[in-house]
């Protein structure tokens, strides 16, 4: 926008003014290093103290829904950097505490915990291992050796000097 002014004022005959451009650049520079903080650094920043904020004041029985799309109740707390989900009856998983994405409300989200177990359970019979078929026996491979006959006793510095 401020480039396009000396344009202007050269083509209607009038001389541009000297050694504004450079100062010009630095502002045009500065004013869009200052929008880049204001709508895409400071956002994100406030996002990611948020989501600290909101992984550290997790509770036991809080109801969460991790990255990955898995709902579950938070069973327990072992440490600082890891959480005991149930997110089937009895069934309970370990996770990084990073991976917690929100505190949900469970009637609202329409999960139930005690639902999910019957249907994820599956009854499946062991396969029995097959009978192994015994390996039929080769007969040895037969090796006959030959004696060296006298003409094949020279060495080869033998031929080679002959």
């Amino acid at each position: 926008m401020f480039g396009l002014i000396p344009v202007l004022h050269a083509s209607e005959g009038v001389a541009a003014p000297a050694g504004g451009g450079a100062m010009q650049m630095i502002i045009l520079l500065g004013g869009f290093i200052l929008l880049m903080y204001l709508f895409m650094i400071r956002p994100q920043q406030k996002r990611q103290q948020q989501q600290k904020k909101l992984q550290s004041d997790l509770k036991i029985n809080d109801f969460v829904l991790l990255t990955s799309g898995i709902y579950g109740r938070i069973a327990s707390l072992p440490s600082e950097h890891t959480v005991t989900l149930e997110i089937a009856s009895g069934v309970i998983i370990y996770v990084v505490r990073s991976q917690v994405f929100a505190v949900v409300d469970a009637k609202k989200e329409g999960v139930d915990l005690s639902a999910a177990s019957a249907h994820t359970a599956v009854a499946t019979t062991p396969e029995k291992p097959k009978a192994k078929k015994p390996a039929a026996k080769k007969a040895p491979a037969k090796t006959t050796t030959k004696a060296p006959k006298a003409a094949d006793n020279k060495t080869k510095t033998e031929e080679k000097s002959e």
